[in-house]
C-alpha cells in the first residue's frame, strides 16, 4: 500500500506508537482524516493487523499502514526507521503515545498517580527537573539513577520520593523535563507533550470522562501545527500550560485549571436515593466522579439509580445498600469500597432519620496498606435518642438548622456544654460523649429546661452541635484531609414539605463545592452556603 503512496511535498507521513486501540487508534483515525499518510505502529503485530482492518469501515484505510514497534527493541526501533525512510524518505510527525504498565495497577491506584502530580517532594529532584535552563540529559539521568537507587535500598520515603506509583510519576516527569530537552536542541521541530484528559481507557478500565474522540483531539491539533509553531510546552488537552505551574507533570493529568477535572476520585454519598443526597450524587458524576450513591431502602436506592440514566451520568453512579445505624451495613460498603475501588475520596455525610433516632452516622471505608492504598477511615459517632413529640416540627428544621449550626452557643443556654463545645484547642471525642450523655441523662429525668438545654427540638440542637464539634476534632487530627460542615440554606425537601428557600439543585452546589477542593483547602470549618462561617 505504501509503495503506491505519491511522495509530494505536500503529503505528510506520521508515525503513531501504542496505535492498536484506544487514543493511539483514534489519533490514527484523525490524522488519516486530514490526508496524513499514517504508520500504525503496535508491539504485537496480530494485534496491530487487526486494528488496520477496522478501518476499512471508516472510509480512511488507504493513508494508514502498519509496521510492527516495540519501543524497548532498539533492532525494532531501526527496522521501523528503514521502513519509513525507504517508504517515504522522510517522516513529518510522530506521536509518541506507546506506554508499558509493567505490574497491573488498578484505576484507582493509577488515579492516585495523577491527583499525586506534582508532588515529588524530593527537593534536589524537584529543582533539577525545574531547572529548564540547565536541563541536559545527564541532569536527568542523575535523577533517575538517584531514585533507582533509593529504590533498591527502600529508601524511598525517607528520600522522600512519591509515595504513590513512585516510578511511573518519576519517568512521567522525566519525559516532560525531556520534551523541553528535545525542544531545545532541535529548534526547527515542534516538540510538545500533551494531556488529552481523562479518558476512557482500557488502561483506566473505562473509568475516564472524555471520549477517545475527545482525547485525541488535542494531540491531532498539536501534530497539525504549522512549522514556526509552538515548541518545548506542555498543553492540557488544547491549551497551553505552565511547567512550573504544575511542577512534575504527567502527561496523563496533572495541572488541573479547575476542579471540574477530576481523575478518577471515588465519593460516597449517605442518605441519596433522594432530595440533596440525589442531587449531590449527579452534580458529583457531572464532574467526572465515580460515586457510590447509598440508601438504606435497596429497592428505592435502585430507582434512584435508574432515574439518573436520563442525565446522562449513570455511567459514573453505582448504588449499595447502607444504613448508617447497622455496623454490619457499615462494614459492608466499606468491603465494597476497598475491593471496588481501593480507597475512598470523597464523603458526603448526608444521611438523617427522623424518629427516635434524629441523626447518626458511621462509616468507615477506605483504603491502607503498602503505599498502593490508603485507608481513609471516619468512625461512627453520633446517635441521639429523641422523644417522638418533636419529629412532627422536623419539617422546620431546615430553618432551625441555620440558627443551630451557625451559631451552637446561641441555641445551647448550657453554660458548661457552650463552654466544652466552644474550646476548640481542649475538643475531643470524650468530652464531646461527656455533653451528650449529660445531656441524655437530664432528657430522662425531665430536667432539660431546668439544666439550660435548649427547649426546642433539644436533641436535634445538641446532636448538630456535637457533630460540629466532631468535624473539628476530626479535621485536627487527619490534617491532611479537607473536614468540613456545610448548611446548605433551608432547601425544598421531603423532609419539609418542599417548604424551602432554595432549590435541590441550589442547596447542592455547596456540598459539591467543598467536596471539590483541592488538596491543601480549608479544613475544619463551618460553611453557610459557599461562605465559610464561625462556630462561635
Amino acid at each position: 500500500m505504501a509503495e503506491g503512496v505519491n511522495r509530494s511535498t505536500t503529503q505528510r507521513y506520521a508515525v503513531v506508537t501504542g496505535a492498536n486501540k484506544g487514543i493511539g487508534f483514534e489519533i490514527c483515525k484523525q490524522l488519516a482524516s486530514h490526508g496524513i499518510i499514517v504508520v500504525l505502529t503496535a508491539r504485537d503485530e496480530k494485534r496491530g493487523t487487526e486494528a488496520l482492518e477496522k478501518f476499512k469501515g471508516f472510509g480512511v484505510s488507504d493513508h494508514v499502514v502498519f509496521h510492527q514497534l516495540d519501543v524497548v527493541d532498539p533492532a525494532s526501533v531501526a527496522s521501523l526507521a528503514e521502513f519509513v525512510k525507504n517508504q517515504f524518505g522522510r517522516l513529518d510527525i510522530l506521536v509518541n503515545n506507546a506506554g508499558l504498565r509493567g505490574s497491573e495497577v488498578d484505576a484507582d491506584t493509577l488515579e492516585a498517580v495523577v491527583t499525586g502530580a506534582g508532588n515529588i517532594p524530593n527537593e534536589w529532584a524537584k529543582g533539577v527537573l525545574s531547572d529548564a535552563e540547565s536541563l541536559t540529559e545527564e541532569r536527568v539521568d542523575e535523577v533517575l539513577n538517584e531514585f533507582l537507587k533509593d529504590f533498591k535500598e527502600g529508601a524511598l520515603q525517607a528520600k522522600c520520593w512519591p509515595a504513590f506509583m513512585a516510578a511511573y510519576a518519576v519517568t512521567k516527569a522525566s519525559m516532560n523535563a525531556y520534551t523541553r530537552i528535545l525542544a531545545r536542541k532541535y529548534p526547527s521541530f515542534c516538540i510538545n507533550c500533551v494531556c488529552p484528559g481523562y479518558v476512557k481507557t482500557d488502561i483506566n478500565y473505562n473509568t475516564g470522562t472524555f471520549t477517545v474522540e475527545e482525547g485525541a483531539a488535542g494531540p491531532v491539533k498539536l501534530a497539525l501545527l504549522p512549522n514556526g509553531g509552538p515548541s518545548g510546552l506542555f498543553f492540557f488537552r488544547d491549551e497551553a500550560s505552565s511547567f512550573e505551574c504544575m511542577a512534575f507533570a504527567l502527561s496523563l493529568s496533572i495541572y488541573l485549571p479547575s476542579s471540574s477535572f477530576l481523575f478518577g476520585r471515588y465519593a460516597i454519598v449517605t442518605g441519596a436515593n433522594k432530595g440533596m443526597g440525589f442531587e449531590i450524587c449527579k452534580q458529583l458524576a457531572s464532574h467526572g466522579i465515580k460515586v457510590v450513591l447509598t440508601a438504606r431502602d435497596e429497592k428505592r436506592g435502585a430507582e434512584a439509580l435508574e432515574k439518573l440514566k436520563g442525565s446522562g451520568v449513570s455511567d459514573h453512579v453505582v448504588f449499595h445498600q447502607l444504613d448508617v445505624v447497622d455496623p454490619a451495613s457499615v462494614a459492608s460498603l466499606a468491603e465494597f469500597v476497598k475491593n471496588q475501588f481501593g480507597r475512598l475520596d470523597i464523603l458526603v455525610n448526608n444521611a438523617g432519620m427522623l424518629g427516635t433516632v434524629i441523626d447518626a452516622d458511621a462509616l468507615e471505608a477506605a483504603v491502607i496498606g503498602d503505599g498502593v492504598s490508603l485507608y481513609v477511615y471516619t468512625r461512627r459517632y453520633i446517635m441521639i435518642l429523641s422523644s417522638r413529640n418533636l419529629v412532627s416540627n422536623l419539617a422546620l428544621c431546615g430553618i432551625d438548622e441555620l440558627n443551630v449550626i451557625e451559631d451552637c452557643s446561641k441555641n445551647i443556654p448550657n453554660e458548661w456544654a457552650k463552654g466544652v463545645l466552644s474550646d476548640a484547642e481542649s475538643l475531643t471525642e470524650e468530652r464531646v460523649d461527656e455533653v451528650l450523655n449529660e445531656f441524655l441523662k437530664d432528657f430522662k429525668e425531665g430536667a432539660l429546661e431546668a439544666k439550660c438545654w435548649p427547649t426546642f427540638l433539644a436533641a436535634y440542637t445538641v446532636a448538630k452541635a456535637s457533630m460540629n464539634a466532631y468535624t473539628r476534632i476530626l479535621a485536627r487530627k487527619y490534617p491532611s484531609f479537607g473536614i468540613n460542615c456545610v448548611c446548605p440554606g433551608y432547601v425544598k425537601t421531603a423532609m419539609n414539605y418542599n417548604t424551602g428557600t432554595f432549590t435541590v439543585e441550589e442547596g447542592a452546589a455547596c456540598p459539591v463545592k467543598l467536596a471539590l477542593l483541592p488538596d491543601g483547602g480549608p479544613s475544619g470549618l463551618f460553611f453557610f452556603r459557599d461562605e465559610a462561617s464561625s462556630f462561635e
